[in-house]
């Protein structure tokens, strides 16, 4: 299959991926308050338990419950690849798999950050992880990631195969850097809409979150369309060529 992007999929696709890190903060926050009776403070781009969360609740678990939701959704997307599903779905699943940010899984392990580091720091009770642990971290974390990308890699026909890849791994992942965790979080420290809403956040995260979400549920039909059988590319090439000569 080919990569086939048009301005009404690519919207489509950051409502997607907005949603996605939302869903993934928001395990964390409800996961936090059921544990400690109460809302901590967070932004777009992080979370913090409440101040009278008691000293007997492990934060491993409200930190393990948002990978554990993102590698769900990108399990998700593995299956709905599968060459089994109707072409619909494996575009789908595509774009679920790249909306999840697997490079943002794997880069801060290799550097010893983000919260699968933390969770291993909190296993093994030292602030600076050993080798093994570290690259039992590492083995763990290619292993729920490595099959779901190969899979994805499977799809795309070969050729500009590694620059779509490479542009689906990296771009995700500064268009939610630049305009979350920089523009929006800025905003937010400006001051607008600082007060809590519901679940303890701030009222411009649920105004953001509810904007992609209208965009979404205007758009989603598009993602269907992120990609399409090569040989029809090919044959419509031939059709073009045949007229041109006619």
């Amino acid at each position: 299959m080919r990569l086939s992007l048009t301005f009404k999929n690519v919207i489509a696709f950051l409502a997607l991926l907005f949603i996605c890190h939302e869903l993934h903060e928001l395990i964390h926050i409800v996961v936090g308050y059921l544990l400690c009776g109460c809302f901590g403070e967070r932004n777009f781009e992080g979370w913090e338990v409440c101040a009278s969360c008691p000293e007997s609740v492990t934060i491993a678990w409200i930190t393990l419950a948002g990978p554990l939701l993102t590698y769900g959704l990108m399990w998700v997307a593995f299956f709905l690849m599968s060459s089994r599903r109707p072409l619909r779905l494996q575009a789908f699943g595509w774009a679920l798999l790249f909306a999840n940010l697997p490079l943002g899984r794997i880069l801060p392990v290799l550097d010893r950050e983000g919260d699968e580091s933390f969770i291993t720091r909190q296993i093994i009770q030292k602030t600076s992880m050993t080798v093994m642990s570290w690259g039992t971290e590492m083995a763990i974390v290619f292993l729920l990631t490595f099959p779901v990308l190969i899979r994805a890699w499977q799809l795309l026909r070969p050729k500009h195969r590694i620059l779509v890849f490479a542009g689906f791994l990296v771009l995700p992942l500064l268009a939610e850097s630049v305009l979350m965790n920089k523009l929006a979080n800025y905003v937010l420290k400006m001051g607008l809409l600082t007060y809590d809403g519901i679940l303890g956040t701030p009222a411009l995260v649920h105004a953001w979150n509810l904007g992609w979400l209208v965009v979404f549920g205007l758009t989603y039909r598009h993602l269907f369309t992120l990609l399409s059988p090569a040989e029809v590319t090919l044959r419509t090439t031939k059709e073009a060529s045949a007229k041109a000569e006619i």
